[in-house]
């Protein structure tokens, strides 16, 4: 479980990374295809700062994910799909941190666990106490993706 969860994670920084590869100082439609003509992204920027909701697709052409922003911070609901289609993941971003109610689903659509957020710091469901991330060889893998793609 702590895998799948470090897996999302992990992806949806290294799509982040990969948009801020793009040129910031950009106005308007932003778009990108793969090789085979699927689209790969879709946004809009406003003054250098991505705004509105930006979508991301599979090479298949299913979605991968959604997310919205306002002036350049993630700010509005975030899903994440499988390449089934089913939801992997569902929540809301304020000021770029994760807030309130967020649901994890088994690629079956059955709900995985759900976790509560304040501020961007995860809370356990039992005692609202603040979990303590690892940093180790989570944090690496992280990194080694995020090179990926930059690469």
């Amino acid at each position: 479980m702590k895998r799948f969860l470090l897996f999302t994670i992990c992806l949806f920084v290294a799509f982040n990374v990969y948009a801020g590869k793009t040129d910031i100082k950009n106005h308007g439609t932003f778009s990108h295809t793969y090789n085979n003509g699927q689209p790969k992204l879709n946004g809009q920027y406003e003054d250098g700062k991505r705004t509105g909701k930006w979508e991301y697709w599979y090479s298949s052409g299913s979605r991968m994910l959604t997310e919205e922003y306002e002036r350049g911070e993630l700010q509005g609901r975030f899903t994440m799909w499988y390449t089934n289609n089913a939801k992997r993941v569902e929540g809301d971003f304020r000021h770029n941190k994760q807030v309130n109610e967020w649901i994890y689903y088994k690629p079956d659509g059955s709900i995985l666990k759900t976790v509560n957020y304040v501020d961007g710091k995860p809370l356990s469901q039992s005692n609202n106490k603040i979990i303590k991330k690892k940093k180790n060889a989570q944090l690496l893998n992280c990194r080694i993706l995020i090179k990926m793609i930059r690469s």
